[in-house]
C-alpha cells in the first residue's frame, strides 16, 4: 500500500515571502501603487503557456464498467496527489468470480499459502461519481480454510487533481475559480488551460492567437513560458552549435516575442500574470554530472531580464503582475528547509514509469523529450523517491517544478493580482 499523500499547500503559504520580488526601483512599474477603489475580482481566467500550465488526460485501454473507453483527467507534469489502497476478497462458492457476490470480509489464505491472479483490468468504474479513480482488479485463486476459493484482488488509485500541483491553479483558487474541464473534481469552473506540454515561445503564441478573441475586459490570463527554449538553446552549446554568448542573444530575441504576446493580450483590456522561467542553473539537471551549471543560470538569466526588465519594463503594474521564481532557488535567498538538488520522482532516475492502465513508458531524459517530461506525468505517490516529501521538495524531475515550488509561485502570483489589479 503506497504512503497517504499529504497537502504541500498550507507549508507553501507559511513560506511564501521566500519567493515575493521586493518592489525595488527595475520592479516598481510592475508593483503597481496607489488606492483602490475595490478587490480585483477576474470574470475569468484563461491559461498560456508550456507543461507548467498542463492539467493533461490519458486514455491508453482504460475502459468504464461497460467496457467502453474511459479518459483519466488531470494529470500533471509536476508530482501527482494521487493515494492508492489495496484489497483482496474470496468469491462465494460457485459464483462467476467476475460477477458473482464476494465475501464480506477480506480473504485471509491459509497460512504458506499463495494466491495466484491473472493480469490485471484497469477501469475508471464510475465515471460520474469516481471519474479520477482508476481500479486495478485481478482475478486468481488460493485456498481459504483449507478451501480453495476464487479471489478478487483490487487496487484503486485516486488522481486528486483538485489538490493544487500546479501555480495555476493555486491562483485560480485565491478567486474561487477553478479548472473543472481539465479536472472534474475541481468544485469551481471559470479557468480553462489551452497550455501544450513541451511549448516554446512560438507555440504560446500561436496558442493566444488562436485564443484572442476569448479575451477581454475582466479576464485575467497567465502565461508561463521559456523553459523549453532555454533547455533546447543549451542542448546547442552543450554541442557546440552556438556558443553561449550566440544563444543568450537568441535566448533575448525569444523573450522579446514573448513580450510581444503580453502586450498583445494587454492590448484586449485583459490583465496579465506573467511567472518567469525557474532558475535552471539550479535544477537537478544542473547538478548532473557533465552538465553546465553556468550556462543553464546565464541563459535563464538572459530570457528572463530581457522580457520583464527590457521589454516589459514601462507596463503599467495595473495590467501586468510579475513574479520571479529564481529567488526560490537562489543559494542567497532559498530556504534551508527545501530540498534542491534531487528530484522528487524517482522516473527521473529510473527512466522509467507505469501510465495509468498498467502499462509502460521508459525514457533517457535529454532535450528531445523534454528531459523525460512523459515521464513526469506519471508520477505518483508510489514513485516518489524513497525520502520524498511533497511539502520540501522543490524540483519534481531534472528541471521541472514539484508541487511545493508551484503552490509558492501560484500564491505569490494571486497576492499580486489582487493588490495590483
Amino acid at each position: 500500500m503506497s504512503r497517504n499523500v499529504a497537502s504541500s499547500t498550507t507549508v507553501a503559504l507559511r513560506r511564501i515571502g521566500l519567493v515575493a520580488l521586493a518592489c525595488s526601483a527595475v520592479f516598481l512599474q510592475a508593483c503597481g501603487g496607489g488606492s483602490r477603489a475595490k478587490s480585483y475580482e477576474p470574470t475569468r481566467i484563461v491559461s498560456f503557456g508550456d507543461e507548467n500550465s498542463v492539467l493533461d488526460s490519458y486514455s491508453g485501454s482504460l475502459t468504464d464498467a461497460s467496457g467502453a473507453a474511459a479518459t483519466l483527467y488531470g494529470l500533471t507534469y509536476s508530482a501527482n496527489y494521487t493515494l492508492t489502497t489495496a484489497s483482496v476478497t474470496c468469491q462465494v462458492s460457485g459464483s462467476d468470480p467476475a460477477t458473482g457476490k464476494f465475501c464480506a470480509s477480506s480473504a485471509t489464505l491459509d497460512g504458506g499459502t499463495t494466491a495466484t491472479f491473472d493480469a490485471p483490468s484497469y477501469t475508471i468504474y464510475n465515471t460520474t461519481d469516481y471519474p479520477s479513480t482508476v481500479n486495478a482488479w485481478e482475478l486468481g485463486s488460493g485456498t481459504v480454510n483449507g478451501d480453495t476459493v476464487a479471489l478478487k484482488r483490487t487496487t484503486s488509485t485516486t488522481y486528486y487533481c483538485n489538490t493544487a500541483s500546479l501555480w495555476i491553479q493555486s491562483l485560480a483558487l485565491s478567486f474561487g475559480k477553478g479548472y473543472r474541464s481539465e479536472c472534474p473534481l475541481t468544485s469551481y469552473s471559470g479557468a480553462e488551460t489551452y497550455a501544450e506540454a513541451g511549448a516554446k515561445v512560438a507555440d504560446v503564441a500561436t496558442q493566444v492567437d488562436n485564443h484572442l478573441s476569448e479575451l477581454g475586459s475582466g479576464v485575467m490570463v497567465t502565461i508561463m513560458a521559456g523553459q523549453n527554449d532555454i533547455l533546447e538553446l543549451y542542448a546547442q552549446v552543450k554541442s557546440n552549435a552556438l556558443t553561449l554568448a550566440q544563444a543568450q542573444t537568441v535566448a533575448q530575441e525569444r523573450a522579446d516575442a514573448l513580450a510581444v504576446v503580453v502586450k498583445k493580450v494587454i492590448a484586449t483590456g485583459a490583465k496579465v500574470v506573467l511567472a518567469l522561467t525557474p532558475d535552471l542553473g539550479e535544477s537537478p539537471l544542473a547538478y548532473t554530472t557533465g552538465e553546465n551549471r553556468t550556462a543553464l543560470a546565464a541563459l535563464t538569466k538572459s530570457f528572463n531580464d530581457q522580457v520583464y526588465i527590457t521589454r516589459l519594463g514601462e507596463e503599467s503594474g495595473r495590467n501586468l503582475a510579475g513574479v520571479n521564481p529564481v529567488s526560490l532557488t537562489n543559494i542567497t535567498t532559498r530556504s534551508t528547509s527545501y530540498v534542491y538538488e534531487k528530484p522528487l520522482c524517482n522516473t527521473a532516475t529510473t527512466n522509467t514509469a507505469t501510465r495509468p492502465d498498467g502499462t509502460t513508458v521508459s525514457i533517457t531524459p535529454d532535450v528531445s523529450n523534454g528531459f523525460g517530461r512523459e515521464l513526469t506525468k506519471f508520477c505518483t505517490a508510489s514513485t516518489y523517491v524513497t525520502d520524498g516529501s511533497l511539502s520540501t521538495y522543490m524540483w519534481a524531475d531534472l528541471v521541472r517544478f514539484a508541487p511545493a515550488a508551484h503552490a509558492l509561485i501560484g500564491s505569490t502570483a494571486a497576492t499580486r493580482a489582487a493588490n495590483q489589479f
